[in-house]
């Protein structure tokens, strides 16, 4: 039997404080693509090649600590298969055509951040559907970003969308810590009752 989305939303919302420990990976890659951004901008040969591979070496060492260090959750979270289809399935589809694309050079790897500002956005949609209506907000601005940069500014795509999308990861961060703070006041004041 499926689940429907209040139900979904009741059970993730149960499983926010395991998700606490893993929001320090928002911000790790979101200061991660505003600086592979400002390299991309400032880069006029100046910069070794391998500084983008150090960049993402870096941010995955340290997303390494961080799960390292999470350790195992208190609740850990129980969605069903077909759940997690349902919001998975679609960006790892996504990824694929991209790569593919990519790998057979249909598309130019100068285009790489949009295809990354548009998975984001469309996840951020998601999260919007099954949280709180702000994140929702959060994808249809970095969509409209991109439509707009993409369709008027391709100059500047991957600075605006890499450097903007790193920063919608920090702020996404934020408003699911401040998610997670809200479900612990309120599972102490029901625990109160």
């Amino acid at each position: 039997m499926q689940q429907t989305w209040a139900e979904l939303r009741t059970q993730l919302n149960q499983a926010l404080p395991a998700v606490r420990p893993y929001i320090p990976l928002l911000y790790i890659w979101g200061i991660q693509w505003i600086f592979q951004a400002f390299i991309g901008l400032l880069d006029d040969g100046s910069f070794p090649a391998w500084l983008s591979f150090a960049l993402v070496a870096i941010a995955a060492a340290l997303s390494a600590l961080v799960i390292a260090f999470a350790g195992k959750p208190e609740k850990p979270l129980s969605l069903s298969w077909t759940n997690i289809r349902r919001f998975a399935l679609p960006y790892l589809l996504f990824a694929a055509i991209a790569l593919l694309l990519f790998s057979l050079e249909v598309v130019e790897r100068y285009f790489f951040p949009l295809f990354q500002g548009l998975v984001l956005s469309l996840f951020y949609m998601k999260l919007g559907l099954v949280f709180r209506r702000v994140f929702l907000y959060l994808g249809l601005w970095l969509l409209t970003l991109s439509i707009v940069i993409a369709w008027a500014y391709l100059g500047f795509l991957p600075f605006v969308i890499s450097s903007m999308g790193g920063c919608s990861l920090i702020v996404c961060g934020l408003l699911l810590r401040l998610d997670c703070r809200i479900a612990a006041r309120q599972a102490n004041n029901s625990s109160i009752r």
